[in-house]
């Protein structure tokens, strides 16, 4: 880092000036829609079946790391007192997505089950994204491929599924810590717009008329409160991913990257 003498274009540098606080201010220089990436959309949500003795839905989460095992969930409530089974069968085709026999569909099947009234059942199916380049996939299953049964009577399927996903090279817990920290952010930058948002400290080595840069501190840097509520949010969201990919990465690793 320089500093330039203003009357001379740059050309000559003002030694007794280096030592000045300067703040440096990052812009991004693409705009990054983030529409799709609003709190209550971070865990997608379908629902399959809804009437009055059954509602069945799907959920996992809108964004996936490349190569990362991720559980989708089938829930299912009961909505009156009626003693009817609910028997679910379904078959989807996941481009960007294999089962664990390494398959591109994943078998849904559901028999006989029957919870009490107002209480739900959940099953848990583990799927692995691709190291695909596509930045968006889409899950899809057809009407004709879903099979209800309630009682001893077939309930025709209303629709098909289709769960838009985004892949993404971030693991599990950047990707959570990102979701989080955005409020804060968003707060941040409405209550000082002019000043911008403090991300890192930079530390500079002094020479003749120049400074090299020396370090760079993150740590005590982000002032970011994690509330109980966030904090839930963050566990919810990890919690569809295995234990390995869900880990704090280390101080070494960060240096590493």
């Amino acid at each position: 880092m320089y500093c330039g003498d203003i009357g001379t274009d740059g050309k000559e540098y003002e030694r007794n000036r280096i030592d000045e606080g300067y703040e440096l201010y990052l812009k991004d220089a693409v705009h990054i829609d983030t529409a799709k990436e609003s709190p209550e959309d971070f865990i997608l949500q379908e629902t399959v079946m809804n009437n009055a003795d059954y509602t069945v839905w799907l959920r996992m989460p809108c964004v996936v790391p490349r190569g990362c095992a991720v559980k989708m969930i089938v829930t299912v409530r009961k909505n009156s007192e009626k003693t009817k089974e609910l028997s679910f069968h379904a078959r989807l085709q996941m481009p960007a997505f294999t089962d664990l026999a390494g398959n591109h569909e994943l078998k849904i099947d559901i028999d006989r089950l029957m919870p009490p009234k107002g209480q739900c059942t959940s099953r848990e199916y583990w799927i692995c994204a691709d190291n695909a380049k596509t930045d968006e996939t889409t899950i899809l299953c057809r009407r004709e491929d879903m099979q209800f049964q309630v009682g001893k009577y077939a309930v025709e399927p209303r629709t098909g599924i289709s769960l838009g996903v985004r892949l993404s090279n971030q693991p599990p817990y950047d990707l959570a810590a990102r979701e989080i920290g955005k409020t804060n952010l968003d707060t941040e930058l409405k209550q000082n717009i002019e000043e911008g948002v403090c991300i890192a400290v930079l530390h500079f080595l002094r020479k003749d008329v120049s400074c090299l840069l020396s370090g760079v501190q993150e740590c005590g840097v982000k002032h970011y409160i994690v509330t109980p509520g966030k904090e839930k949010q963050r566990q919810l969201f990890l919690s569809y991913f295995t234990g390995k990919d869900t880990a704090q990465p280390s101080t070494e690793d960060s240096r590493g990257n």
